[in-house]
């Protein structure tokens, strides 16, 4: 059982201006962009001189361990690292007077090397400082510096790398990196996918831009043709309706005039002649009273000549009644007449509703045509819709090619860094190889030459 780091998911990894400083610690040699990494990670609990109290790995044999490692991106042999557990850190905290523990520990630390990333305005600023003595450990420091003097937050022991911690260290990254290019061939090839999908819906709105013009043409070709034949057929028919409302309003008014007239005539002629009746029977009842004076004044001269006055007097009475029932029925006549007169003005004016109800028919026509402007109007709208999708969904194609374009070239980046990965261990391991053929060969050169004599 070896020690077991999760590089996957770092807790900090940063390139960082780092301060290095010499054997002397006032001689700063120069400031470097240095790769920080603080990684998790479980070890064998024998690899800690000091026991852990309530460890929660306890039953596995395994404590939890915090990696620091401090690299060169451009120097795959600059390899500095630290390793602290929960047994290390107990030490550790005596030792820098540290007020939290092991959980804690590492977001604070993480805070400190967060406070030295990019530029910083104020009193204070913070930065990482690499100490590399001749002789003794090296030490990766963080160090606030403010107009009074420089604080150290905190300064961990590192260790240099050798050739095991390399070989270590760059089969981690090699495996890392590995697996961050299969990850980005798989992004890759979703975000083929995608596009393959986003280019078949773009051939889909294609497809329905087409459809939906098509059928645009249609309904603006059918609309035209039935407002065409709506327009020549409302025309007709308004033609033939006013053309024929007018004739038999025409014909109707003509025969009521005429017939009208004749009534009226009629009616002149006999209220003339009632007229001419009823003055001669004025005229015979003025004799009649007259001859009634007449009798009586001979009344008592002769009953006879009385009786005959009285049986001619009937005969006035009723002659004048004969002549005021004849005046009635003119007058009645009249009024009939009248009344017939108002019936053919109605008629004139149901003529004249026939030729508003063809006016309402032509606006009826007017708003099928305003809402058929209407309706190619919508069309036109949802077109622009349709349109404005699909140059959403074409600037969606152009970003996602501009990311396979990105991944792409990350991904050949991070092919180039494992070729040179790959090229750095197997130099490693051609070193490995000589020394062990030196070795090899130092062993039989003593064995040729036997043991040594002491004298």
């Amino acid at each position: 059982m070896t020690t077991e780091l999760n590089r996957d998911a770092p807790l900090y990894e940063a390139e960082l201006p780092v301060r290095l400083v010499g054997e002397d610690a006032a001689v700063v040699e120069g400031e470097r962009q240095l790769t920080i990494r603080l990684l998790e990670g479980t070890r064998p609990l024998g690899q800690t001189e000091t026991p852990v109290p309530n460890s929660s790995d306890g039953a596995a044999g395994r404590e939890r361990l915090l990696h620091l490692e401090v690299a060169d991106a451009q120097d795959p042999y600059f390899l500095y690292a630290l390793a602290v557990g929960e047994g290390d850190f107990h030490a550790m905290r005596r030792e820098h007077a540290l007020l939290v523990d092991f959980a804690a520990f590492p977001q604070h630390f993480v805070d400190l090397l967060k406070r030295c990333e990019g530029p910083q305005r104020g009193e204070s600023t913070f930065c990482a400082a690499l100490e590399r003595p001749w002789r003794g450990a090296a030490k990766f420091a963080v160090v606030e510096a403010n107009a009074f003097k420089q604080v150290e937050h905190v300064g961990l022991g590192v260790v240099q790398g050798d050739d095991h911690m390399l070989k270590a260290y760059l089969a981690g990254r090699l495996a890392q990196a590995l697996l961050d290019g299969r990850r980005s061939v798989q992004a890759l090839q979703e975000a083929s996918l995608k596009r393959d999908s986003n280019g078949d819906e773009v051939q889909q709105l294609l497809s329905e831009k087409e459809a939906l013009e098509d059928q645009l043409r249609e309904h603006a070709a059918s609309a035209a043709a039935q407002l065409r034949e709506a327009e020549a057929t409302y025309k007709s028919r308004e033609a033939d309706a006013v053309a024929q409302a007018r004739k038999i309003a025409a014909d109707e008014l003509r025969a009521e005039r005429d017939r009208s007239q004749q009534q009226a005539d009629a009616a002149r002629t006999a209220l003339f002649d009632a007229r001419e009746r009823a003055d001669a029977a004025e005229i015979r009842s003025r004799e009649a009273e007259a001859t009634s004076a007449q009798a009586r004044s001979a009344l008592e001269a002769t009953k006879v000549r009385v009786e005959a006055t009285d049986s001619e007097n009937a005969r006035v009475a009723e002659a004048l009644r004969v002549a005021e029932a004849e005046r009635d029925g003119a007058v009645a006549t009249s009024r009939g007449l009248e009344i017939r007169l108002a019936a053919l003005e109605q008629r004139a004016e149901n003529a004249e509703d026939t030729v508003k109800r063809a006016d309402a028919a032509r606006k009826l026509a007017d708003e099928a045509s305003q809402r058929d402007a209407d309706l190619r109007e919508d069309l036109k709208r949802r077109l622009e819709n349709r349109e404005q999708q699909l140059q959403a969904a074409a600037a969606e194609i152009t970003r996602g090619n501009a990311i396979i374009e990105r991944l792409s070239e990350q991904a050949r980046a991070q092919q180039q860094k494992l070729r040179l990965r790959a090229d750095v261990v197997k130099q490693q391991e051609r070193r490995v190889a000589d020394a062990l053929r030196l070795l090899v060969a130092n062993k039989r050169a003593v064995r040729r030459r036997g043991p040594v004599r002491r004298w």
